[in-house]
């Protein structure tokens, strides 16, 4: 698996995408790095791209107060914002025009994966590329009235919350069953006989 999730265009600089990787630095250095594998790797072995995070954390979060902090996730991230040590200012800023900006910015690296995946060959590993199903995971809780911001950790108010993991995880399988079920393990024989033995675990 290779996710690079938000890394390639969250920075601490505002008002600028001067700071975000390119969509040549990106295509160049996933490149390398996948270069290096087909050298390294065994054969027959599988590569799957998941695409960046799409934001909504200002959209959900802006307003909850933090639990620890004691001001509103707005003000915190407005703070450090100021102090230029955000760490996505991008997608932590009160200007949607900015998020939107970082989202579409991401959208274009996610892009790359495609052409890579269209353009060049290796010895020893297949590529699939899947988008990141954050933003659809996010639509379908709230359209099943539940909390969005469940789906999201509360201490740094940004980061994918267990819930959310588990959900990308059944997506994710999902997805790749769907168009390249070739990484995916066969079902153990003895499931079976487990379930006999011990019950239904939940899927544990």
């Amino acid at each position: 698996w290779i996710l690079q999730i938000g890394n390639d265009v969250c920075n601490r600089h505002q008002n600028t995408t001067s700071s975000m990787t390119t969509p040549q630095e990106f295509e160049e250095k996933v490149t390398e790095a996948l270069q290096w594998l087909d050298k390294n790797i065994a054969p027959k072995s599988h590569i799957v791209f998941m695409g960046l995070e799409h934001g909504g954390m200002w959209e959900i979060m802006s307003n909850v107060v933090h639990p620890s902090v004691g001001t509103t996730y707005a003000a915190m991230w407005n703070f450090i914002g100021c102090l230029e040590i955000s760490p996505c200012w991008g997608w932590l800023n009160p200007d949607p025009t900015w998020r939107n900006i970082t989202t579409a910015w991401a959208a274009t690296l996610d892009a790359v994966y495609t052409k890579i995946i269209g353009e060049q060959k290796f010895n020893n590993f297949d590529m699939t590329y899947l988008d990141n199903p954050d933003s659809r995971i996010r639509q379908d809780w709230i359209n099943a009235g539940k909390d969005p911001k469940e789906l999201l950790e509360w201490v740094g108010g940004g980061h994918p919350s267990q819930v959310i993991h588990v959900l990308t995880a059944q997506y994710l399988w999902n997805q790749l069953a769907k168009l390249n079920p070739s990484p995916l393990p066969p079902a153990n024989p003895n499931n079976a006989q487990i379930e006999q033995l011990f019950g239904d675990q939940g899927g544990y």
